[in-house]
């Protein structure tokens, strides 16, 4: 078991050495909730009755035979995209968009956060040209288009997703669309150009209802596309509404609903703070500067995504549901940072999490483990740095110390600086030689 270091157990260490190497890595979280109170956003409380409901919930959804991926990042029951198994690693899967341009302003969007948000919605990608630079397109298994709203310009649109089945033949196609510009001539243009799925990306009003006219057309796209998903942020306060939805759409028998954590996306923030959200408590378990656009995620959104699945499951549904939570969207960025990468006898590439990672000891505690893993018959690798005070080895391990050693698991990932690629640590968690699960915890 592990005992993830935040402001409140952070004293729970003894080591004067680790404990000061810990609290460098929440110090960034301190700036991280300055620049969230800057914007006028609180951090909800850390709300023991609301870790206790997502306990329950998650446990009610296990007995009932929800499944469970990407260390229970993702939960799902029926069925699943194959984008959405693809997402996990990401290394065979790619999302476009060629132009950022919208026919809607949702106050939600996280495009207005995406780098060269300004000049893209004036101004197309090349697609094809990126397409063609790709080593080994028939490899991908997904790839996407979105926006902006990708159908404001269809000549261009079907131009890409026949590009897309020349090149990537063994790839699942998607198109991701509000709906709006959804007709039948357009539709039968996506199905001649073999379009695999259809994820309609639909804005419920204020309490969770969908307009009519959008339902009519998720049911009649059923008539040329294969999969028909659709996929909305669960904002928090819409849970009854949002259950009369999806019992709508599992009436008409779509393929699958995904439900998306809601985020707040770093802009239109008096929108949030009039609407009463506030941030979760922990809005990364490891804080890194990540590349996914998203932004934050919304207090009680995800108990409410949960409850929609059990939902689900408690009604007998026939469609899929999938709860994808914001720390689903961001293994694959750990992965691609990670993966190849050759890592020391002391080091671990972990399948749980794709950091890499090692164990630690510091102070006198170090020169008791040296002593220990050079009395072992066999072969373990160290590094022991005796000026520093610090010995780090493999987590596998860690068993050999004697119980009440505090330890630290060192979190790692791996960044381009310069013409080198470094290994940079950015997380301790503390654990104990007498409560470790190696398989479990790394």
């Amino acid at each position: 078991m592990l005992i993830n270091l935040d402001t409140k157990n952070i004293t729970k260490i003894n080591d004067r050495q680790f404990f000061e190497e810990a609290l460098i890595y929440l110090k960034p979280y301190q700036q991280l909730i300055n620049d969230i109170n800057s914007l006028g956003l609180d951090i909800a409380d850390d709300n023991e009755e609301l870790t206790a409901k997502k306990r329950t919930l998650i446990d009610s959804l296990k007995q009932k035979g929800a499944k469970f991926r990407n260390d229970n990042k993702s939960i799902y029951i029926n069925y699943l995209s194959k984008a959405c198994w693809e997402c996990k690693k990401g290394d065979r899967s790619i999302t476009y968009f060629y132009s950022l341009a919208c026919n809607r302003d949702c106050y939600f969007c996280s495009n207005k956060n995406q780098e060269n948000y300004d000049y893209y919605v004036h101004n197309q990608r090349d697609i094809i040209s990126e397409l063609d630079k790709i080593k080994d397109p028939e490899t991908l298994k997904a790839v996407a288009v979105t926006g902006g709203e990708p159908l404001l310009d269809t000549e261009k649109l079907f131009h890409i997703l026949s590009s897309v089945k020349t090149k990537c033949p063994m790839a699942h196609t998607r198109l991701y669309t509000n709906g709006d510009l959804i007709n039948y001539n357009i539709l039968e243009n996506l199905q001649r150009n073999n379009l695999d799925e259809i994820r309609f990306s639909i804005k419920p009003d204020e309490n969770g209802k969908l307009d009519e006219s959008t339902i009519q057309k998720i049911i009649i796209a059923k008539n040329y596309i294969s999969e028909v998903v659709v996929e909305m942020p669960v904002i928090p306060g819409s849970l009854n509404e949002m259950k009369k939805l999806l019992n709508v759409l599992n009436e008409n028998e779509i393929t699958g609903v995904n439900l998306l954590e809601f985020l707040f996306p770093w802009v239109n923030s008096k929108e949030y703070t009039k609407r009463g959200f506030k941030i979760k408590n922990k809005p990364y378990e490891i804080l890194y500067s990540y590349t996914y656009a998203g932004g934050l995620p919304i207090s009680g959104s995800e108990e409410e995504c949960l409850e929609l699945l059990l939902h689900g499951l408690e009604n007998d549904y026939s469609i899929g549901l999938h709860y994808c939570s914001l720390e689903n969207k961001l293994t694959s960025q750990i992965y691609s940072q990670n993966s190849g990468i050759k890592t020391l006898p002391y080091e671990i590439f972990s399948d749980k999490d794709f950091f890499i990672k090692t164990a630690k000891v510091y102070g006198k505690n170090a020169k008791t483990a040296k002593k220990t893993f050079d009395k072992c018959q066999e072969d373990i690798f160290y590094n022991y740095d005796p000026e520093l005070g610090v010995i780090e080895f493999n987590p596998k391990d860690i068993e050999k110390l004697q119980h009440n050693i505090e330890v630290a698991i060192s979190y790692n990932i791996v960044e381009q600086q310069s013409n080198q690629k470094v290994l940079k640590e950015i997380k301790l968690d503390l654990t104990y030689p007498e409560i470790f699960e190696f398989q479990k915890d790394i």
